[in-house]
């Protein structure tokens, strides 16, 4: 879930040493176990320790307890998110599984969540902020955002949330990026028409989200045994009952027919062994017909599918003011220079919730992070071409995010919205790759906001002739003969400045 540009005070008084610190075992995550008074060496002191430990480990070493570990080196560890490459398998619900080590990069762990029914305290965070950032949460007097007032003067919406394991399921997912898309579209017939192919793919991408749901084995996930369930289904209904296309942005009139999928699907078949037997094509980075991990996350499994405009429940977890947000993603990013970890897929799961600027109680805004306790919906994918959105509500007299379908979510399709997040920085935004493999894909799921843009936008509006001219504007009507905001004295300003 995804950050929200907001601006907020920073706090700069220190926090007791005496409270339980919930910590991260790898330096690409924020460093939760040091205190806030802590300098960014005596956390790299406990890296390196950290290190020894795994290494004498790896060595031949046998595991050490949390307890041992914590007197080896001075920190508490096991609820952190690890994105190192010797990795946790999660299965449904988040169990535990083997583990196995991949390719740095080649796999995004997500983690085991505690799933929480409600927002709750940080652990680092003092009693009395955790009790404030609640009553800022809040809403004035009867008051509604203007969105849900439109939307629920009439009816009001059934507030039954997702259940897992009976509307969804929580598993580790693969997904295919926007240049897997292209090359299998282009390895499809021409016999077939565009839609027809689009409506091949979109099967097969959703076939392989079933075969996660039915807990089949990661190695079998590959695009030519999704090619062949797509056969398969269509032979189960005995081609009486074409497939549909998935894509929710699209209008569901494109019928995949048996012969149309045995031909696309011998097609993929082939395309795919012949890169297989290209000795060029071995090494992972030249590999095109592939799918990738994706980390976990929703698969519908409720009979009958989801209704569009259905509440699907409420986005929760640990809720932090804007000050001690920004202080935590300012020790992470202490931590990743210091440690050169500027190479990780970037994972968000949180989120802003804003109090309206027209609240009677004004303008405010906290941060719910659901990376380690948070709510089913936390574990939600992005999308380009998303089944489901966020939005702003007040229940009870406080405010909630929450998540509602914008699209028909039919029994194996994924719920998935759009994150809408932009970076500044163009390393960032190529390392996350979106793998939602529909044919909207914007390769992907970070918009860049680059230096050229901001600086277009500096030299055009950011001079002090325009600060002024909104200075003088805010100022209003003067009376004591200097001229007003409308007789064109601020436009002669703004003028100015643009000269």
């Amino acid at each position: 879930a995804r950050p929200c540009a907001c601006s907020a005070g920073v706090r700069a008084a220190a926090m007791p040493r005496e409270r339980r610190q919930a910590v991260q075992t790898n330096a690409a995550m924020y460093v939760g176990y040091a205190d806030d008074d802590e300098d960014v060496d005596s956390i790299m002191k406990k890296f390196k320790a950290l290190e020894e430990v795994e290494a004498k480990r790896s060595a031949g070493g046998a595991d050490l307890s949390e307890e041992e570990l914590v007197k080896a080196v001075g920190l508490r560890v096991g609820c952190g998110v690890d994105y190192s490459m010797d990795v946790d398998r999660a299965g449904a619900g988040g169990a535990s599984g083997s583990r196995h080590r991949g390719p740095k990069g080649e796999h995004v762990q997500t983690g085991v969540v505690q799933i929480v029914p409600k927002h709750v305290a940080p652990e680092e965070l003092d009693a009395a902020d955790a009790e404030d950032a609640k009553r800022r949460l809040k809403a004035g007097a009867n008051y509604l955002p203007p969105a849900q007032r439109r939307d629920e003067q009439i009816t009001m919406p059934s507030l039954v949330p997702l259940e897992l394991n009976k509307d969804v399921v929580m598993v580790e997912l693969e997904g295919v990026d926007a240049r897997c898309r292209e090359a299998a579209f282009a390895s499809l017939p021409s016999s077939a028409s565009e839609e027809e192919r689009h409506a091949f793919l979109d099967a097969l991408i959703r076939h392989l989200r079933l075969m996660a749901a039915r807990n089949t084995k990661p190695t079998e996930r590959t695009l030519e045994n999704a090619a062949r369930a797509v056969v398969e289904a269509l032979e189960k209904e005995k081609g009486t009952t074409p497939l549909k296309t998935t894509s929710p942005s699209r209008p569901p009139t494109t019928l995949l027919t048996l012969d149309v999928a045995k031909k696309c699907a011998a097609a993929l078949t082939r395309a795919v062994a012949r890169e297989k037997t290209n000795s060029h094509s071995t090494k992972s980075q030249n590999v095109v017909f592939r799918v990738r991990s994706k980390g976990t996350g929703l698969i519908c499994v409720r009979p009958g599918g989801i209704n569009k405009n259905t509440y699907l429940g409420a986005y929760c977890g640990e809720l932090y003011p804007g000050w001690r947000w920004y202080e935590k993603e300012a020790a992470a990013q202490a931590v990743r220079r210091d440690v050169r970890r500027d190479d990780e897929v970037p994972v968000f799961y949180n989120a802003a919730v804003e109090r309206d600027y027209d609240d009677p109680r004004g303008y405010d805004c906290l941060f719910i992070d659901g990376q380690m306790k948070g709510s089913i919906l936390t574990r939600a994918s992005h999308s380009c071409a998303p089944n489901a959105a966020m939005r702003v509500r007040v229940r009870d007299g406080s405010y909630a995010v929450e998540m509602a379908s914008i699209e028909r979510v039919e029994v194996g399709d994924e719920i998935c919205w759009d994150y809408r997040c932009r970076t500044d920085s163009e390393k960032e935004m190529r390392a996350a790759l979106c793998l939602c493999g529909s044919r909207e894909c914007r390769v992907s799921y970070l918009h860049f906001a680059g230096h050229d843009d901001a600086s277009f936008y500096v030299k055009k509006r950011g001079t002090v002739a325009h600060f002024t001219a909104a200075l003088l504007r805010a100022c209003g009507p003067c009376g004591d003969g200097r001229a007003t905001p409308n007789d064109g004295s601020v436009d002669a300003a703004d003028a100015a400045a643009a000269a």
